[in-house]
């Protein structure tokens, strides 16, 4: 179980089972008050191969370099986060998006999600994520 130290108190989460427990009576001094925040999205890619009329994001294949989202998960975990999240574009299709995922998920205590349309989802990729990958987010916004 994960400790975090912040302005609320001290919270207490398992990635495992989403189990969260809020101690909101004990003040943490805000010198011993983790740096990072609880919660981290990171548009992961652009690429998308939807043509949804109302999204905003930009369709171009721009995306991240795998190892450096690594070096800032690794960060993160350390400065007291709880979580990082991608999302995109659809980032699935970042072509590391599932050895990063287990990467991440091995070298920190960071519970790791996405928001996925879910047309990528193959039984091969979740087999390849299961244990790696602690939510994920079905998002259905059209036929």
């Amino acid at each position: 179980m994960k400790v975090r130290h912040d302005g609320n108190g001290v919270h207490f989460f398992d990635r495992r089972t989403g189990l969260n427990i809020l101690l909101d009576e004990i003040r943490v001094p805000a010198i011993l008050r983790d740096s990072a925040p609880r919660f981290v999205s990171v548009a992961l890619t652009n690429a998308c191969d939807l043509q949804c009329v109302f999204c905003y994001a930009p369709k171009h294949g721009a995306r991240l370099d795998a190892s450096q989202v690594l070096s800032w998960a690794i960060e993160l975990d350390r400065g007291g986060c709880l979580g990082l999240g991608f999302g995109g574009g659809e980032p699935t299709l970042h072509p590391a998006f599932v050895a990063l995922c287990r990467q991440i998920s091995e070298a920190t205590e960071l519970a790791v999600s996405f928001t996925t349309h879910g047309h990528h989802l193959t039984d091969a990729m979740i087999g390849d994520l299961m244990g790696a990958v602690h939510f994920v987010r079905l998002s259905m916004d059209g036929i």
